[in-house]
């Protein structure tokens, strides 16, 4: 489809070196599809994967038992290609009790103490 090529690539030529021009989302994917059929009739690619975005809070707030932390909140993020994760982050926010810290918490326990874990009653 030389047409829609030819379009698209100047397009593209508009965008990488004019200020004030514009698309929007629907066009990048209405050509995206496009150049990718193209890509694919000539043999140098396959079919385009499915990529999808993922985030997600894991478990709820809970008590962990961790000295000075009233509670853990966990949470992941990722990519998906074809449904399977291709690439994925995972991290746990603690929450520490009214005046504690990380600090506080390993000064505490190198000193032999125990520092209070968990939801305050």
């Amino acid at each position: 489809n030389a047409v829609e090529l030819h379009r698209i690539r100047g397009l593209r030529n508009q965008l990488a070196h004019q200020s004030g021009i514009y698309t929007d989302w629907n066009q990048l994917h209405v050509d995206t599809a496009i150049v990718h059929a193209e890509l694919k009739h000539l043999g140098f690619v396959g079919d385009q994967p499915l990529v999808q975005s993922f985030a997600e809070r894991g478990s709820p707030l809970f008590d962990h038992g961790l000295p000075g932390v009233s509670h853990l909140q966990d949470y992941v993020v990722g990519a998906k290609v074809d449904g399977e994760v291709a690439a994925e982050m995972k991290w746990s926010l603690k929450t520490y009790r009214m005046g504690w810290d990380e600090e506080k918490v390993q000064a505490a326990l190198d000193r032999g103490e125990t520092p209070p874990t968990g939801l305050k009653q």
